[in-house]
């Protein structure tokens, strides 16, 4: 059993886990839960040693953890995955599973035993036809179960999973869910920081709800899902006993269209469109991602670009910004020809863009991250200062934290600083990747209140969003991506009466 007494850990003046306490016994599923900032990426860094603790312990087993390093707790039988993919980006998956089996609880120096073990796994997960690629060719929720994989390798007594189903469709979230069911059994307990609730009541034998640092309550997943301080404060909504959505108040406080002259407008077929793409083709080596792609976004418009993971959507973002060269096709912005721009100058021209993962300097100050925003724009330089201070009026947090180390922050506030930092440069257009990935039920709707207000001051913008739902709530159009293609385009407002689409996503 791992044991976790009175932990607690500050950074700075931010006390981000507070006498915490709790057990994972073996054979059971402990869900850690709670509102970004709560504190349990931190926990889970405590107990894995990335982080030291200020006071407090835990013990596996009696035998004590506090103070050791990563690759002694991972000898000790403790393995954890993270919310965002720390693959070896160099080494193939074969070679990513491999290396962890060296770093097991039974000391593997055979590497033939390791590769054997390595190679039972790769064809567990169904990677086989992938063992020799890289991570950056796999699709998204191809790249959780290599983490999945690699942490298992090492024959852990106690596994910690980080958000594995952030970002992942409906589908993919089943065979998700389904994964980590099969993992679980007798010899292997399980902690798990998950902020889709049908996957808690679902898989959770007891959850811990965190909330400012601290333990807020444990219990069933019956008793948290009927707990009115957790309603009020992580989920904002009501869910049934099988975890599916009932009602969100935050929903209502946030109108479909909202904006702050009385509604959303749509591109016409007579306005010049902000950025206009022709026939876009794309791809990575030998690999097409794009085939031929059209897509407008217009003046003060917000858009949605969906669909599955590995269809293209992240391609054509990069595609646009510069930092991928198209193939064909044009990328018109404000009726300029940016198709072969480098990425910097397409920034000072005004397209912004928020990639996914956030992909923030962590060992900076949320300050000088923003700062960096704007570094590079000569007149967003200039108003630096009251850029930093509408800013911080966006997101009040981040001037809570404008001295502290960005990557000590949680999930959502470092989305924040990601989100603030291409505003910085006081761009025309927004382009955002997955903004809501491993955020809480609640700090998603506090995101997509902040994109609906960031367009009603006058921004375009290009969205790719996994969460449908909300996506369909802020947006103005939709493009639906299939295999690098655009297999729909239709305004929002039509595909919420389109129940065949609904389902189609996982929507009621």
């Amino acid at each position: 059993m791992l044991r976790i007494r009175n932990l607690s850990k500050s950074f700075g003046g931010v006390r981000a886990v507070d006498n915490v306490s709790f057990d994972v016994p073996l054979g059971a599923i402990v869900a850690l839960i709670g509102p970004n900032g709560a504190g349990k990426t931190s926990t889970f860094n405590l107990i894995s040693g990335l982080l030291p603790p200020d006071s407090g312990s835990v013990t596996l087993f009696d035998k004590p953890l506090t103070g050791k390093s990563p690759d002694e707790i991972c000898r000790a039988g403790v393995a954890r995955t993270f919310q965002i993919s720390q693959l070896f980006e160099t080494l193939s998956i074969r070679e990513n599973i491999q290396t962890a089996a060296l770093f097991g609880r039974s000391t593997r120096d055979d590497v033939q035993a390791a590769a054997r073990r390595s190679d039972e796994l790769v064809e567990a997960f169904d990677l086989g036809s992938h063992a020799n690629a890289l991570p950056k060719d796999l699709t998204f929720a191809q790249r959780r179960n290599v983490e999945i994989a690699r942490a298992l390798v090492m024959d852990p007594q106690i596994l910690l999973l980080d958000e594995v189903l952030a970002g992942l469709t409906a589908s993919e979230i089943e065979e998700a869910i389904a994964i980590v069911e099969r993992v679980k059994s007798p010899t292997v307990g399980i902690l798990l920081v998950e902020h889709q609730m049908r996957a808690v009541m679902r898989l959770a034998d007891s959850v811990v709800v965190m909330m400012n640092g601290g333990v807020l309550m444990q219990g069933s997943p019956e008793e948290v899902r009927k707990h009115p301080k957790v309603l009020s404060a992580y989920l904002g909504e009501e869910i049934d006993a099988s975890g599916s959505h009932i009602a969100t108040r935050s929903e209502e406080a946030l109108s479909l269209n909202s904006t702050a002259d009385g509604g959303g407008r749509s591109v016409s077929a007579a306005a010049e469109p902000v950025l206009s793409i022709r026939n876009l083709s794309a791809g990575y080596g030998p690999l097409t991602a794009l085939h031929g792609i059209d897509i407008d976004v217009g003046d003060n418009e917000l858009v949605a670009l969906i669909g599955s993971n590995g269809m293209g959507k992240s391609t054509t973002l990069k595609a646009i910004s510069g930092l991928l060269v198209p193939l064909a096709g044009k990328v018109h912005f404000e009726g300029r020809d940016v198709t072969h721009l480098p990425a910097h100058s397409i920034v000072r021209l005004g397209l912004g863009q928020v990639p996914e993962g956030r992909q923030l300097f962590q060992y900076m100050s949320v300050e000088d991250n923003l700062m960096l925003g704007a570094a590079f724009v000569a007149q967003a330089w200039g108003a630096r200062r009251e850029r930093l201070d509408e800013i911080f009026a966006l997101f009040p947090r981040l001037a809570e934290r404008r001295s502290q180390r960005a990557g000590s922050l949680s999930g959502g506030e470092q989305q924040m600083v990601a989100i603030g930092r291409a505003l910085m440069a006081r761009p025309r257009l927004l382009m955002l990747d997955e903004p809501t990935i491993g955020l809480a039920p609640i700090v998603v709707a506090e995101t997509f209140e902040a994109i609906s207000r960031i367009k009603a001051a006058g921004v375009s913008v290009l969205l790719v969003e996994q969460n449908v739902g909300w996506a369909l709530r802020v947006a103005d159009r939709v493009y639906v991506m299939e295999s690098g293609k655009i297999v729909l385009a239709e305004k929002a407002e039509n595909l919420w009466a389109n129940r065949e689409f609904l389902q189609s996503f996982g929507l009621g």
